[in-house]
């Protein structure tokens, strides 16, 4: 398996002591709590592969606690609060003169899955993060939202995914998102925002076409024949550095 090395650099030299990059598999999901109430046990890890996604990567969490307003007239984000370290800014807008800077263009006619109260037209916010991505070699990052990681996050935003290329002249990455219902909502510092995955780009050749069971042959059906045999597993270690 080829190693990767990247770093994560934190522009404020604040912000990775107090809410640091965590490994995904290490942040606990939002389901376990009602699963154990329920079952007695976290019966997440019965598929592996919605298991393997959870754990794949890295969670970027919110490095501040962010206020979002979302109304039919306007939608406007704050960062900061009352009990941040004092050494912080004072409470300002996420962008000084507009936070909305994104055009709802990009995001008309993708679908709000919100059923209390929605937006009528997805307002796309742009949060500028203080991480920079360093990596030794060339790496692709597939942003998705935390999914299986924040309820809060997946019941009240559009955080919107995609994939960017990282390399020794292109550091930057931050969170796209949308609140899909009108209301004031409130993120705490330390929520998890993204998941980040590594990814690798290429050519792959596809074909398709007919072909029978007995031409593809017997598919082993031993209980966990596929998690113990074929799943393969990445492995992501997790260093804090100082300057």
């Amino acid at each position: 398996m080829n190693e990767v090395n990247v770093d994560f650099v934190d522009i404020t030299k604040k912000i990775y002591s107090l809410h640091p990059i965590q490994k995904a598999v290490s942040v606990e999901g939002a389901h376990k709590k009602i699963q154990l109430e329920k079952h007695g046990r976290e019966t997440f890890v019965d598929c592996p592969g919605i298991f393997d996604y959870k754990s794949q990567g890295w969670i970027m969490t919110a490095w501040d606690e962010f206020t979002v307003y979302a109304s039919e007239g306007a939608t406007m984000a704050y960062a900061g609060s009352d009990g941040r370290p004092t050494d912080f800014p004072t409470p300002k807008p996420i962008h000084k003169t507009n936070p909305n800077p994104m055009s709802a263009d990009i995001t008309d006619g993708i679908p709000n899955d919100a059923t209390e109260c929605p937006v009528k037209r997805l307002q796309p916010l742009h949060f500028c993060s203080p991480w920079r991505v360093q990596p030794q070699n060339d790496i692709s990052l597939l942003l998705m939202p935390p999914f299986y990681h924040s309820q809060y996050i997946m019941e009240n935003f559009m955080i919107y995914p995609g994939i960017v290329d990282y390399t020794q002249k292109f550091h930057t990455i931050n969170v796209i998102m949308s609140p899909k219902k009108e209301g004031t909502f409130v993120i705490k510092a330390g929520t998890p925002l993204l998941h980040m995955i590594p990814i690798q780009k290429g050519t792959y050749n596809l074909k398709y076409g007919p072909q029978t069971k007995e031409d593809i042959g017997v598919v082993a059906s031993a209980k966990q024949f596929y998690r113990r045999y074929i799943m393969k597993r990445s492995k992501y270690t997790l260093e804090k550095f100082d300057d």
